[in-house]
């Protein structure tokens, strides 16, 4: 296909990013930053635009749909998927995630300490939606983390942003 200019990717991202009128009561992004679905939804335009080009604007209907899945695919197979070292680790992560993380040995020790340790130190770092919702910005994330000490910042060692 032909190359999609970055202006036209902008407002792909845009389109993306913006949530619709029902979604916009709940949404805490700001159309700053894309969630899973939203990023998911960015690489289908892409794919639709890309197979839209390089048809010359003719397909339609069912043809349209199949041009789309095989651009669809190609992106995911040639940019994103197995067996690229990111996605790779991805699905070791996610099989850990399967095989440890998400057992119900985990679940009880979370539940255990969840009222003790976690609930206070989410309203310490979060900031309040409404007066019973709460969330947590990047901003809560990063004094956590400096909070715990979890990524120590050495005098000389560049700038104290780049570590997060």
């Amino acid at each position: 296909g032909e190359e999609i200019s970055l202006d036209e990717a902008d407002a792909l991202f845009m389109a993306a990013a913006t949530p619709n009128k029902e979604a916009a009561k709940h949404d805490h992004t700001e159309c700053r930053l894309l969630l899973r679905h939203d990023f998911f939804e960015v690489i289908v335009r892409l794919a639709a635009r890309w197979a839209v080009k390089a048809a010359g604007g003719r397909v339609t209907g069912a043809a349209r749909a199949s041009a789309i899945s095989k651009a669809l695919e190609h992106i995911l197979n040639k940019h994103i998927m197995y067996p690229y070292p990111a996605m790779k680790y991805n699905f070791k992560a996610l099989q850990w995630r399967v095989d440890v993380l998400h057992t119900e040995t985990v679940e009880r020790v979370l539940r255990k300490h969840c009222k003790d340790t976690l609930d206070p130190l989410f309203v310490a770092f979060s900031e309040p939606v409404s007066s019973a919702r709460r969330h947590m910005r990047p901003e809560g994330w990063f004094a956590l983390l400096d909070a715990l000490q979890a990524l120590v910042y050495r005098e000389g060692s560049g700038d104290y942003i780049a570590l997060w």
